[in-house]
């Protein structure tokens, strides 16, 4: 077929899915604990207009600011291999386009299943700061074991850690974040949290595809193993419950949100 048509099945999947959660998603703030903001006058939406931008910055003096920042660096990380992905298995492995669907939808698979299956159980049993370090330990091991493949079947194997890596850490920070903050404050931090994921997503196959160039096909990799070794060795204080004194984060000023 055309090199073009998965692009537009992904669009229409990501319109069939915005939607779905138009109509079935319920507002998660209760009636009681929405309170409409008044529009600002000209003068201060001229002054303001970095407002939102000073917001993001603010949020990681707060007690979601670690979290903030781990989800930036995995999630850049992750974003790398999107972006090398199928060079590094054309360069190495002399992979086509058959070769790198089968990998994709493999590491698609396992994610879902992940977390629909796993993330449940893990965070009942370990609760989410555990399930994130156990992400995190798969999502490093996955990278610096990816560049030792050698056929499609060992490649879906390895890869398939990284599917499940983010599966579990995912869906384990987001719930750290939300619980880290009042109910009226919710919404606008997991917007910041999206924000950071996309600035994740921008900054991450950038620096992949620089290590590609500059290094090797296996350099992204190398490189975002060992960010995610240095995450799994910083993640118990990361991670760790703000002290009783700590009070909540300032709201935010809202940002931009899940931006690409």
């Amino acid at each position: 077929g055309h090199p073009g048509v998965p692009f537009f099945v992904a669009a229409g999947l990501a319109l069939l899915v915005a939607a779905l959660a138009w109509r079935a998603l319920p507002e998660s703030l209760s009636p009681e604990a929405r309170t409409p903001t008044p529009a600002p006058p000209p003068q201060a939406r001229a002054r303001g207009a970095l407002a939102p931008y000073a917001g993001l910055v603010r949020a990681l003096g707060g007690p979601v600011g670690p979290l903030l920042l781990l989800a930036f660096l995995s999630q850049g990380a992750f974003a790398s291999l999107f972006g090398t992905f199928a060079l590094f298995a054309e360069a190495t492995l002399d992979f086509g386009e058959r070769e790198l669907a089968v990998a994709f939808t493999a590491i698609g698979l396992i994610a879902v299943v992940g977390q629909g299956a796993l993330v449940g159980p893990a965070t009942r049993r370990w609760g989410e700061a555990r399930t994130a370090q156990l992400g995190l330990l798969l999502s490093g091991v996955g990278f610096l074991t990816v560049p030792f493949a050698w056929d499609l079947g060992s490649l879906l194997g390895l890869s398939g850690l990284l599917g499940l890596g983010n599966a579990l850490l995912q869906p384990a920070l987001s719930a750290l974040v939300s619980k880290r903050v009042g109910p009226e404050q919710q919404g606008a931090i997991l917007g910041v949290l999206n924000s950071y994921l996309s600035l994740g997503r921008i900054v991450g196959p950038i620096a992949g595809g620089a290590l590609f160039d500059a290094l090797s096909p296996a350099a992204p990799f190398w490189g975002a193993g060992a960010l995610f070794a240095l995450l799994v060795l910083g993640s118990p204080g990361w991670l760790r419950a703000p002290t009783a004194g700590a009070g909540v984060t300032p709201e935010p000023s809202r940002g931009p949100s899940n931006g690409l």
